[in-house]
């Protein structure tokens, strides 16, 4: 397999599951909020803050993928800049 099309699904693999992350942790906080309010006789207030936490912990997961992938972007714009200009790669710190 060549190396485009590997790096191509390892990009699928990172964030093609982000979608799915931020809806499951939205069900999983309703969810331990609406468990909770069951056990503890909240009406509902414990349903609404899982509810609230899922929905911050999804969009910080979104928002580490977008910083990520904006990372790895940049990256490869001056990897694609160098190769370009004829300039040598830099030492790689991995």
């Amino acid at each position: 397999m060549a190396r485009q099309d590997l790096k191509g699904l390892t990009a699928f693999a990172d964030y093609g599951t982000v979608g799915l992350n931020l809806v499951l942790s939205i069900i999983l906080g309703f969810a331990g909020g609406r468990w909770l309010d069951r056990k503890l006789g909240a009406n509902g207030w414990l349903t609404m803050v899982g509810f609230g936490f899922g929905v911050v912990a999804g969009f910080r997961f979104l928002y580490q993928a977008a910083v990520k992938m904006r990372r790895e972007t940049e990256e490869e714009d001056e990897r694609e800049r160098r190769s370009e200009s004829g300039d040598e790669e830099p030492p790689s710190a991995n």
